[in-house]
C-alpha cells in the first residue's frame, strides 16, 4: 500500500477516535450542550498526533510479531463435543451462582407470549420466543425448570459456536486455540453472557460463526466442505431471523463482498437464501395474524431529536407544534424527556404513534424541516443517544437493570430468583472501576478498537478485513436506530469478533493479501 494511503487512513481513524473521546467527554463526564462548535472542533484535533504516533506503533508491532505454532502438542486434538464439554463445565458457575438464568424486561416479555399469557408480537424474533417454548416442551409448566432449560440450550449452542472457533484455531496454530479457550472461560463477560437469555445472544453468536465461514469461504476455498457449506447456510438464516436488524447485515456484508468477489457463487446463493427465510418469516406473521411491532420502535432516535427541540423551547411553528402534539402533549414530552433514551417517550402511556401511520409523509417532511432548520440540536441529539457505542467510559454495567430490583422480573413470572452475588460486580457497573476494566467491559472501546482493527487489516491488507465486515455493518445500524445510548448486549458480537481478529492478525497462518479494492 502507498504510503500516502496508508497515513491518510491513519490520519483519518485518529481524527475520529480524538473526536470520540474529546466530544463523549463533554457530552457525558461534563454534561455540555451546544458543543458543536469551531472551538471545540480545533480542541479535539490537538489528540491528534498523541493518537496517530500509538497506532503507527501498534500496525509496526503486528506487521513484525506473528505467534508462530509450537512443534511440541499444546493441547491434544479434541473433537469438537469435547471441546464443548470442556466448556460447559467452565461456565457452569455462571449457571450456578445465577441459577435457573438472568432474565430481563424482553424476556418476560417473551416468556408471557410463548406461555399463552400474551398474544404473539414482533418486538422480540419469534424464533427466540419459540426457544422458550421448545424448553417447556422439555420439562413442562414449572417457570424455573422452563427458565433453566432455556439456560442450559443456550449454553449448549453457544458452546458449539466457542468449540468451533477454537477447533479453527487449533488446526491452524495450537497456541493461538490455547489462549482463545483461556479466553472464553475466564473473560467473565462470556460465561455470564452464555445464561443471560436476551435474543442478542444467541444473535452474536451466530454472526461471529457467520464472519469466521465467510472468511474460510474466501481465504480458504479448497478447504471449505460441504459440510461447512451446509453450517453457513443455516447461520445465515439464523443470523437473518434473530434480531432485526439481522437481515440487514447480512445483506449489506454479503453485497459489499460481492462486488469485490463476484466468481464466488455461493455468495449470491446464500443473498437469495436470506431474502427467503426473510419474507417466509413474514409470511408466517400475516398467515398467523401475529400483532407487528408499533412504528415506534424503529424511529427510536428522530422522536428523541424531535423531543429535543420542545425540551429546550426552540422556536416551532404552530403547524409543527400540532403535529408534535398529536402524537403527545407538548408538556408530557417535556416531563419525559430524556437525552439517553428514547423508551421515555415511545413508551408513553400517552403516546400514540396512530397519527404518524396515518400520515407518514406529513412526519418525514416535518423530520427533515427540523433537520435543516436545527442541525446542531439534531446532532447533539444522536450523539448522546449513541455515546456509549464510541465513548468508552460510559459507567454502565453489562446488564442493564438495577441490580437490586431485579426481583420484579423474576417474581412476574415466578421463577426463583439468584441468590448468590458472585457476578454481580461483572453485571453491574462496579466492573468499570479500574482502567482494565474499563477497557475490557466497555462497549465504546470495543468498537473503537473494531473500527481500529479494519484500518490495520486494510493497511496490512490482511483479509481479516473481512471477518470484522458484518460486525461493522452491525455497529452501523445500532448507530441509526439505537434506542438506548449504551446496552453491551447490542453490541456483544463487536467483543467477540474483535477476540477472533486479533488472534487472526497474529496467527502466522494469517498473513495473505486481500484482494485489491
Amino acid at each position: 500500500m502507498k504510503k500516502q494511503i496508508k497515513y491518510l487512513l491513519i490520519t483519518l481513524l485518529s481524527i475520529f477516535i480524538s473526536y470520540s473521546f474529546y466530544f463523549g467527554n463533554l457530552l457525558y463526564n461534563k454534561n455540555y450542550s451546544n458543543i458543536i462548535n469551531i472551538s471545540n472542533l480545533i480542541k479535539g484535533l490537538l489528540l491528534v498526533p498523541l493518537v496517530f504516533i500509538i497506532l503507527n506503533i501498534l500496525i509496526k508491532l503486528i506487521e513484525c510479531i506473528t505467534i508462530k505454532d509450537s512443534n511440541n502438542k499444546i493441547l491434544k486434538d479434541y473433537p469438537l463435543i469435547v471441546i464443548m464439554i470442556l466448556l460447559l463445565i467452565a461456565w457452569l458457575p455462571a449457571l450456578i451462582s445465577n441459577y435457573p438464568g438472568i432474565i430481563e424486561a424482553d424476556y418476560v416479555n417473551q416468556y408471557n407470549q410463548a406461555m399463552g399469557i400474551i398474544s404473539f408480537n414482533t418486538q422480540h424474533p419469534l424464533l427466540h420466543t419459540y426457544l422458550i417454548v421448545l424448553s417447556s416442551k422439555f420439562v413442562g409448566t414449572n417457570p424455573t425448570h422452563i427458565v433453566l432449560m432455556n439456560s442450559i440450550l443456550q449454553m449448549i449452542i453457544m458452546s458449539f459456536i466457542f468449540a468451533y472457533i477454537i477447533k479453527y484455531f487449533y488446526k491452524k496454530n495450537k497456541i493461538i486455540s490455547f489462549i482463545l479457550f483461556i479466553i472464553c472461560i475466564s473473560y467473565q463477560l462470556i460465561p455470564l453472557y452464555s445464561v443471560y437469555l436476551t435474543k442478542d445472544v444467541l444473535f452474536s453468536g451466530f454472526l461471529i460463526l457467520f464472519s469466521l465461514l465467510i472468511y474460510e469461504l474466501l481465504v480458504e476455498k479448497e478447504n471449505f466442505t460441504n459440510k461447512k457449506i451446509i453450517i453457513l447456510v443455516i447461520t445465515t438464516i439464523l443470523v437473518s431471523l434473530l434480531r432485526s436488524n439481522g437481515i440487514f447485515i447480512v445483506l449489506g456484508t454479503l453485497f459489499v463482498i460481492i462486488l469485490f468477489n463476484r466468481k464466488v457463487k455461493i455468495l449470491y446463493i446464500l443473498f437469495f437464501i436470506s431474502i427467503v427465510s426473510f419474507i417466509a418469516q413474514y409470511s408466517f406473521i400475516s398467515i398467523n395474524h401475529i400483532e407487528k411491532n408499533d412504528i415506534a420502535e424503529a424511529i427510536g432516535i428522530p422522536i428523541n431529536q424531535v423531543s429535543c427541540l420542545v425540551y429546550k423551547d426552540v422556536d416551532l411553528t404552530d403547524e409543527e407544534l400540532s403535529l408534535i402534539n398529536e402524537v403527545l402533549d407538548l408538556n408530557e414530552i417535556k416531563n419525559s424527556f430524556n437525552k439517553y433514551y428514547s423508551d421515555p417517550i415511545k413508551f408513553n402511556p400517552n403516546f400514540s404513534s396512530l397519527p404518524i401511520t396515518n400520515n407518514k409523509l406529513g412526519y418525514v417532511k416535518l423530520y427533515y424541516k427540523l433537520l435543516i432548520k436545527y442541525p446542531k440540536y439534531f446532532i447533539e441529539t444522536r450523539l448522546n443517544m449513541t455515546i456509549g457505542y464510541w465513548y468508552p467510559f460510559i459507567n454502565k454495567g453489562s446488564i442493564s437493570y438495577n441490580y437490586e430490583d431485579r426481583s420484579l422480573y423474576y417474581d412476574s413470572i415466578c421463577v426463583n430468583m439468584p441468590k448468590k452475588d458472585t457476578y454481580k460486580k461483572y453485571i453491574t457497573s462496579e466492573v468499570r472501576d479500574n482502567l482494565i476494566g474499563s477497557i475490557l467491559y466497555s462497549p465504546g472501546f470495543a468498537c473503537l478498537l473494531m473500527i481500529t482493527l479494519i484500518v490495520i487489516s486494510f493497511i496490512l491488507k490482511r483479509k481479516t478485513i473481512y471477518v470484522l465486515l458484518p460486525s461493522f455493518i452491525g455497529w452501523l445500524t445500532i448507530l441509526l436506530a439505537t434506542p438506548s445510548y449504551s446496552e453491551t448486549r447490542y453490541v456483544y458480537y463487536v467483543f467477540l469478533i474483535n477476540i477472533i481478529c486479533i488472534a487472526l492478525l497474529f496467527s502466522v497462518n494469517s498473513v495473505k493479501n486481500v484482494k485489491k479494492m
